[in-house]
């Protein structure tokens, strides 16, 4: 019983590692690639960004090396149609084949990623730009009200409040990145989703513990009865054995007769340690027969 649930709970241990472990791998194999650096230092994935827009202008007008680096690789890339798209969507298909980085302003990326699960966004955001509205050179009163009232929107999270409304969740049931939280506050194996394991082990435990309780129990009383049963047997059997009646017999010669008395005589002695009466220890010549044979026994052992 204790072998059983032993390997039980060895089983589902080892089979939960395993799935945790796969999950984890699988993760960290997707992962390799977390910032504009690591991108931009392969060669595997190729990348590109939508022609002619701010992200575009950016990697062709910026004078730091990693992104000279990428604009150069992508401009390369330019005349097979692996770079530059003519439109978001194009690039977003292009990313579901495979192989492929789009490099697009953050709104685009959170409102094509929470619809589509098969996307993911690598790194954090770089090149960090901000909307404004312009109003007449000189009107400062309007300009102050206009900033009074954007610093007082963003304090009440109103902006945050219109984000999560219309690029997350406009038109969708649940946002991809909802999904996501779910699935890592699940997937993550921690002693809450293996303690029932460990509930079962105790249990099965605790009752092996019971039933071998119950079998010392059962095994001392069957040990007193069958010693008792033992020395009745034994006790039939001497009397059976030292009958004349087994040894003697008339078609024998009497050499033969007092051969066999002996023999049989000194088995009786030394398997079953018989005791017989006085009477015939003393005056028996089946007791002389065994006082001799034993004696004989035991020089020849000498």
């Amino acid at each position: 019983m204790v072998g059983a649930v032993w390997w039980f709970f060895t089983l589902i241990l080892i089979s939960s590692y395993t799935a945790n472990l796969a999950a984890f791998l699988t993760v960290t194999r997707l992962n390799d690639i977390s910032s504009i650096g690591d991108l931009a230092s392969q060669t595997s994935i190729k990348y590109g960004t939508l022609m002619g827009g701010s992200t575009y202008n950016f990697f062709k007008n910026s004078e730091i090396s990693v992104y000279k680096t990428m604009w150069e690789s992508m401009s390369g890339w330019a005349n097979t149609n692996e770079s530059f798209m003519s439109k978001t969507s194009e690039g977003i298909e292009k990313v579901r084949r495979g192989g492929y980085a789009y490099i697009l302003e953050s709104t685009f990326n959170t409102y094509y990623r929470e619809r589509d699960c098969s996307l993911m966004q690598v790194g954090t955001i770089f090149n960090p730009m901000s909307y404004a509205f312009g109003v007449n050179h000189g009107n400062v009163g309007l300009r102050d009200r206009l900033t009074e009232e954007i610093l007082k929107l963003q304090k009440e999270q109103f902006i945050e409040g219109l984000t999560e409304k219309w690029l997350k969740r406009y038109n969708v049931s649940q946002p991809c990145s909802d999904q996501a939280r779910n699935a890592q506050e699940t997937g993550t194996l921690d002693v809450d989703a293996v303690g029932g394991v460990f509930v079962s082990l105790l249990i099965g435990l605790a009752i092996a513990a019971g039933i071998c309780f119950i079998e010392l129990i059962v095994r001392a009383a069957m040990s007193f009865q069958e010693i008792a049963l033992k020395q009745v047997k034994l006790a039939v059997s001497c009397s059976n054995t030292n009958s004349p009646a087994n040894v003697n017999d008339s078609r024998l010669p009497p050499s033969s007769v007092i051969a066999a008395r002996e023999i049989a005589t000194a088995q009786l002695n030394e398997t079953s340690s018989c005791l017989l009466p006085p009477e015939q220890m003393s005056h028996s010549p089946t007791g002389a027969a065994n006082a001799t044979a034993i004696t004989l026994s035991s020089k020849e052992k000498l």
